[in-house]
């Protein structure tokens, strides 16, 4: 029967928390990724709201993917600055 030594078992454990290690960071950027674009989505939705209940104002804020993601990386404040910026532009 073979022997199972102190170092066999150290090696076991420390190969197991660098395996552990690189499975966290290889998950850790589909995180991020999956939230910013949830974020976008829900950005557009705000947009589609704003450009729904804002025609009324003369408010139109073109929906594309880079607005999308600044209304939701953003929130309320990026919708703001959209409008903001909506306004600069024309005048």
């Amino acid at each position: 029967m073979p022997e199972i030594t102190l170092s066999a078992i150290g090696i076991y454990v420390g190969a197991m928390v660098l395996l552990y290690m690189l499975g966290k960071a290889l998950a850790m950027p589909l995180k991020v990724l999956g939230r910013l674009l949830i974020s976008a989505f829900f950005g557009g939705v705000m947009l589609l709201l704003l450009n729904l209940f804002g025609a009324n104002m003369g408010i139109d804020v073109g929906v594309n993917p880079l607005t999308a993601f600044l209304a939701g990386f953003f929130g309320i404040p990026g919708v703001g600055l959209l409008v903001l910026l909506q306004y600069i532009i024309l005048f």
